[in-house]
């Protein structure tokens, strides 16, 4: 089906606005902009458009990262794509920042995106990229101190680590996990276009977010267990 998505990411100290379609990625344009989301979100989505070729009446859905993340980014990303879904009568869904990030792994195997939460503690998930390139989720969106993570991603399997907890707790996250494997920097940062891809598949399937009602999502404390 020819939907084209906007996908938005506000979750980090990166904004990032992509439109994708049933032909994949039409444009993306990630930045950093510490403290500058709101100046910088809407000229960097009327700047997306003009690169697709596209107007606003031709944006069939919207796709936003809803956290963990940031409280003002998320509450900026949030606001501007529910304003927009109300304006134009579209469908809206919201995307764990998360699996957003886990969606950068190319490779089959364990993946947990890990996010500096501040005040001492992460937020992390744990996923299988299946051999299909699926996405399973084996851990919920959790917050816990880097050194607790051995918890949540409790396995005998090597596990790719990614994301901005690895720049604030390098050392205490390593330990931490028992096999752990580094993806490249080059990955830590959620991009909207796995946020729009994301959202765009739901949406196909009819799912979506009241958008009077989406909130971000901050996390959850540990209640984890041993996987299989």
């Amino acid at each position: 089906m020819p939907m084209r998505v906007l996908g938005i990411e506000s979750a980090t100290l990166y904004g990032s606005v992509a439109i994708v379609a049933e032909e994949g990625i039409l444009v993306e344009i990630t930045a950093l902009v510490p403290m500058r989301h709101l100046e910088w979100l809407l000229p960097a989505i009327d700047q997306a458009l003009r690169d697709a070729g596209i107007s606003r009446s031709q944006v069939d859905g919207l796709a936003v990262s809803a956290g963990p993340g940031g409280f003002t980014g998320l509450r900026i990303g949030i606001a501007t794509a529910a304003t927009w879904a109300r304006a134009m009568g579209i469908p809206l869904v919201g995307v764990s920042t998360l699996e957003a990030l886990a969606g950068a792994c190319g490779t089959p195997g364990l993946v947990a995106p890990v996010l500096d939460a501040k005040r001492g503690e992460v937020a992390a998930a744990l996923f299988r990229r299946e051999e299909d390139m699926g996405l399973t989720r084996l851990r919920e969106d959790t917050l816990l101190p880097p050194e607790a993570l051995g918890e949540l991603l409790s396995t005998d399997e090597p596990v790719l680590l990614l994301g901005d907890g690895l720049a604030r707790w390098p050392e205490a996250i390593q330990r931490a996990v028992r096999l752990p494997r580094v993806a490249p920097p080059v990955l830590w940062t959620p991009r909207a276009a796995l946020v729009a891809t994301l959202g765009r598949e739901r949406l196909l399937r009819g799912q979506g977010h009241d958008p009077y009602r989406l909130l971000p999502l901050y996390g959850r404390r540990p209640a984890v267990e041993k996987i299989g």
